[in-house]
Parts: structure tokens; C-alpha cells; sequence
């Protein structure tokens, strides 16, 4: 025989998928499982739209619980050194601009000042942009 550790493998592995013990299911699953319980579906234009995560669109303690799980399960996924942290605060703080957009004589443009969690989107005459 060729491979004889091939054999033992095989015979090792489960012939099929297995159902995890709920006892081994994280926090992460757990709330999406309660968020998903919260699952609408609409027609819209008689196409069905369906949004799972429904129950996360307002501000409830359910949300606030799977945000802090999401934040702590990237956090855990991808360890950011303290150099490189300091580094990338100092850059978002600097704040962007961007999308800009001339209509007659008003200039639309989004900008977004150091440490905002969303941009603005701001409208000026076009005197006082010059």
C-alpha cells in the first residue's frame, strides 16, 4: 500500500457533517441567531427583500451587545501593534474631502473633519469658493 496514512485518516475523519454542541457556540453566533429572530421581509416593486438583520437597525441593548462582540472579535482577528495604532490616529485626524460637484453656482462636496464617525455633506455659493 502506498499511502498508509491515508487509510488511517479516512478512518479517522466523520462520514459526515456533524451538528456542533450549542454548548460550543460563541457570543458571536449567539446573537446573530437572537438578531436573526428579528428577520423582515418586504416586497418592494414585486421583488421580495429579505433583511435578516432588521432587529440591528435600531438602538437597542441587542445592538449595543453585537457591536461590542463585533469589535472585540476583530480586535481579536487582527492584533494591531501600538506604533501603527498611534500612526493611523494621527492620519484619521487629519479629516478628507471628497465627492465634489458643481451645479450652477453652487459647489457640493463631502467632507469628513478628524475623529467624525460620518462626513457632511456641505452646499456653497460658488462666490465664496473662489
Amino acid at each position: 500500500m502506498r499511502f498508509p496514512w491515508l487509510v488511517l485518516v479516512l478512518t479517522a475523519c466523520p462520514s459526515g457533517p456533524t451538528t456542533p454542541d450549542p454548548s460550543q457556540r460563541s457570543a458571536i453566533d449567539r446573537l446573530n441567531e437572537e438578531a436573526r429572530a428579528g428577520a423582515v421581509t418586504e416586497t418592494l416593486h414585486g421583488i421580495e427583500i429579505a433583511d435578516p438583520y432588521r432587529a440591528l437597525e435600531t438602538e437597542s441593548e441587542l445592538t449595543t451587545r453585537w457591536i461590542e462582540a463585533q469589535t472585540e472579535r476583530t480586535r481579536d482577528a487582527l492584533p494591531l501593534d501600538p506604533a501603527v495604532h498611534r500612526r493611523l490616529q494621527r492620519l484619521m485626524a487629519i479629516g478628507s474631502f471628497g465627492s465634489v460637484a458643481g451645479a450652477g453656482d453652487r459647489v457640493f462636496y463631502e467632507r469628513q473633519d478628524g475623529g467624525a464617525e460620518q462626513p457632511l455633506y456641505v452646499v456653497q455659493d460658488g462666490a465664496e469658493v473662489y
